[in-house]
């Protein structure tokens, strides 16, 4: 993962407000935040703090993303495991998504209905 992970992920969630919009609300420059998701620079911790915040993201999940250490807290509590899955998930291609749903969708099925849908 890296910096541009982490721009995918809040250009992701600003786009359905716009930008503007969204660094009004946040109460962020809008040139840093075009900045920012355009890859230009990298805003300090005060601004990044603001975007989560706006977001609804856990303080210092912008940094967790950029320096990839999400990756490997698969073992963290509920919330951490659920934000690193959706994120993950996110990345995926439209294709890979289904195929993951697919997947998943199996487990939600009662077991005894699994056993007779898969006879051994």
């Amino acid at each position: 993962m890296s910096r541009e992970l982490a721009r995918r992920a809040v250009r992701r969630e600003v786009a359905p407000e716009g930008r503007l919009a969204f660094a009004k609300r946040a109460g962020v420059d809008p040139g840093t935040l075009a900045n920012f998701l355009d890859g230009t620079r990298w805003p300090q911790s005060r601004t990044l703090s603001k975007i989560e915040a706006a977001i609804g993201w856990a303080p210092g999940y912008i940094v967790e993303l950029a320096e990839g250490s999400t990756t490997t807290e698969i073992e963290s509590d509920a919330p951490a495991g659920a934000r690193i899955l959706v994120e993950s998930y996110r990345q995926l291609s439209p294709e890979d998504q289904r195929r993951v749903e697919r997947i998943v969708a199996t487990f939600l099925v009662p077991n005894d209905q699994r056993a007779a849908s898969h006879p051994q």
